[in-house]
């Protein structure tokens, strides 16, 4: 009885293992966002078949079989290691953290090479193995040396100094991670006991592949948490607006397609930003959401994204804002470099002149009192700019953005520069006591990204660009002299590294773009890069528009 309770046990398992890799697919191909769901198909289909392996090795105990079971739960180990960095790492990890991740998980992939290599060839074994008999049940293991056995145990337990620090790390997803981050824990303790059974240390029979084929049983709570998170329960109701999907996801907030419903049938949709879950009961995050709110109710303004609404639902904030039928710069810019055309000049010059519009109302806001604001963005980069369908650009994203009458301190405590680092001017990370020209710098950055189709210190890691600020050499001020009249000058008098030799304001860049204009050209050039831009994003199953941070 217990034999085929041991045998046949496998089988269901590894069919469990089965509805997930059906289930995930599903995911992937259905909602949006979600392709990166193939890898977790992919390893439950992984997990069922360690569990088949085990239960054919229980019906015909063999030495090939014990190999092929320890190499197969071996590659299992690397292949989650793979697939949680690929998921995970970019939305969890600094670019330079990244990095040395990416080149870890590499190492730890040689390792696994290795391992296998020296299984499969019978090194681990010499050529012997150990049969094992429980109660009826019969099996068989690779008859490890000591030396065999550190080796595998090492590999084991390096998984989880791996994975571990991404799967508990903040940011997006965080419920899944935390899921996963169990059977993730657990790992190096079947690990040994499976060991074991080949040192002779443990008399019991393997149970490796049970406990990968029932890891699955994570799946059904992290779709549950995916369906929760990634499209809001479908048609969840936050305060007066139905959320229809997700459009994106950034650090402190999700952004979401909803709709409210007035008198005589009218509807009005926006988009909703709302405080991630894990952030509700910071108070800093929720300090920070709510000046983006005040900030933003002061902004009134054609290429400023509105806000609409503020409001909570019990202890959830949200802002609903004004709905953007169009394509963030960043996605054209990605889309001309992958087509490896840049935007036209025209174009150019018409996004930059009005972010430099947007900008110089901004910076010149003054209190009810006529004094002025000293409103500072601080993020301008193409996340921010949203260009809609007939060509119209708008800056959006507030959030990080710095006033004189709230404390200049209050968003820098913990010694982390707000701000996307490659759009950063020198004195933005050499000092508290910038001003206003770090927006006109940024803005000349994305000029100069926009004409030149190159992003910002392409290929360089994040203490490199560090470093050239530091030695006040931005990448974009010396490349500008390789751009051509009157635009490359335009752009290095803008991304000047010393603050009073630089454009003085976004009124004075505005003003010198202006002869440059040619609006017609230009509407018709966006319109196109706009359009273009939708159609690949929609093929590649991406979110609509949303400046994402």
């Amino acid at each position: 009885m217990l034999a085929t309770i041991y045998i046949y046990g496998h089988l269901v398992a590894a069919t469990f293992s089965l509805a997930m890799v059906l289930a995930f697919a599903v995911s992937a191909l259905s909602v949006p966002g979600a392709r990166s769901d193939w890898w977790t198909c992919v390893t439950f289909l992984i997990t069922g078949s360690t569990g088949v392996v085990e239960m054919l090795l229980a019906l015909s105990p063999s030495l090939d079989l014990a190999r092929a079971l320890v190499a197969l739960e071996g590659l299992l180990i690397l292949y989650v290691c793979v697939a949680f960095h690929a998921q995970f790492a970019a939305e969890v990890f600094s670019p330079e953290r990244q990095r040395r991740h990416r080149i870890a998980v590499l190492g730890y992939g040689v390792f696994c090479s290795i391992l296998i290599a020296l299984i499969v060839g019978g090194v681990c074994d010499n050529g012997e193995a150990r049969s094992i008999s429980v109660a009826g049940v019969q099996s068989m293991a690779m008859r490890m040396p000591t030396w065999a056995f550190l080796f595998c145990a090492a590999y084991v337990c390096a998984s989880s100094f791996l994975n571990v620090p991404l799967l508990l790390a903040d940011g997006p997803r965080r419920g899944e991670r935390r899921m996963l981050s169990v059977p993730m824990g657990l790992l190096p303790l079947i690990g040994i006991y499976e060991l074991a059974i080949g040192l002779g240390f443990n008399p019991l029979l393997p149970v490796g592949g049970y406990f990968a084929s029932l890891a699955g049983i994570v799946g059904p709570f992290v779709l549950a948490e995916r369906f929760k998170s990634l499209v809001a329960g479908g048609a969840s109701v936050v305060g007066s607006y139905t959320i229809e999907r997700r459009l994106g996801s950034g650090g402190m907030a999700d952004v979401y397609l909803a709709r409210r419903s007035g008198a005589g049938g009218v509807v009005q949709k926006v988009a909703l930003k709302r405080l991630r879950p894990e952030h509700v009961d910071d108070p800093n995050f929720v300090r920070m959401f709510l000046e983006e709110a005040r900030i933003a109710a002061k902004l009134v303004h054609p290429n400023i994204v509105t806000l609409l609404d503020v409001g909570a639902h019990g202890s959830e904030l949200y802002l609903a804002m004004e709905l953007v039928d169009g394509a963030p710069l960043s996605r054209i810019l990605s889309w001309s470099r992958r087509r490896g055309a840049p935007l036209g000049a025209a174009a150019a010059v018409e996004v930059a002149l009005q972010v430099a519009d947007a900008l110089a109302y901004a910076h010149a806001m003054t209190d009810e009192a006529g004094r002025p604001l000293g409103l500072v963005h601080r993020d301008v980069s193409p996340h921010n700019v949203l260009v809609d369908k007939t060509g119209h650009v708008r800056l959006t994203d507030f959030g990080i953005a710095r006033v004189n009458d709230l404390d200049p301190g209050a968003r820098t405590r913990t010694g982390v520069m707000k701000g996307k680092l490659s759009y950063m001017a020198p004195e933005q990370v050499q000092t508290s006591t910038y001003d206003q020209r770090i927006d006109v710098y940024a803005l000349g950055v994305v000029l100069f990204e926009m004409v030149s189709n190159r992003l910002p210190y392409h290929g360089s890691s994040e203490p490199t660009v560090l470093r050239r600020l530091m030695d006040n050499d931005p990448e974009p001020w010396r490349r500008a002299n390789g751009l051509s009249a009157p635009l490359g000058p335009i752009v290095r008098a803008a991304t000047h590294p010393n603050p009073d030799e630089r454009t003085l304001s976004a009124a004075q860049l505005h003003a010198a773009l202006l002869p440059l204009r040619d609006e017609a050209r230009a509407r018709d050039q966006l319109c196109a890069l706009v359009t273009e831009a939708i159609t690949v994003a929609e093929s590649r199953d991406e979110a609509p528009t949303v400046a994402q941070r």
